[in-house]
């Protein structure tokens, strides 16, 4: 990672530019499936939800084109490896979410307060990282995956 000058204010950049494209978000997260510790990046945790998203429809798509005696089951198990697979990486990308933005991973159980938890933690998601290191460790390496 290099540093750029953005009107006299230094801010890190990288050669492929400032924001994690969606198959390098999609490996970080597998790779670090389980990993609570250290920062990610906004483009990360938001292309890891746009994924996973699409992975859990993807089954209701799927069944759909399917005669009705297949469909329940089919369905069954379409959801339940898809849910499975995507649960731990999404806990683990949405705790290192939250240490960018200089929070503790503590703060996920605030997301399931109706509606002020939701509100409260998605300003979080939509809040950009706190610049150079912070009590996580350093800043989210962007567009580079990191260990």
């Amino acid at each position: 990672m290099s540093w750029g000058v953005c009107g006299g204010i230094e801010k890190p950049t990288n050669i492929r530019g400032m924001k994690m494209k969606f198959g390098e978000a999609i490996k970080t997260c597998w790779s670090k499936y389980a990993a609570f510790k250290g920062r990610a990046a906004r483009s990360e945790f938001w292309w890891w939800q746009l994924f996973s998203t699409v992975a859990l429809l993807a089954p209701d798509i799927v069944t759909l084109a399917l005669p009705s005696a297949a469909h329940s089951l089919a369905w069954l198990v379409l959801v339940l490896v898809a849910d499975v697979a995507t649960f731990l990486p999404g806990i683990s990308v949405t705790v290192r979410r939250l240490h960018d933005t200089d929070h503790s991973g503590w703060w996920y159980w605030f997301g399931f307060i109706p509606i002020i938890g939701w509100i409260g933690v998605l300003v979080f998601f939509v809040t950009k990282g706190t610049p150079g290191d912070n009590r996580f460790g350093p800043q989210a390496a962007i567009g580079v995956p990191t260990p």
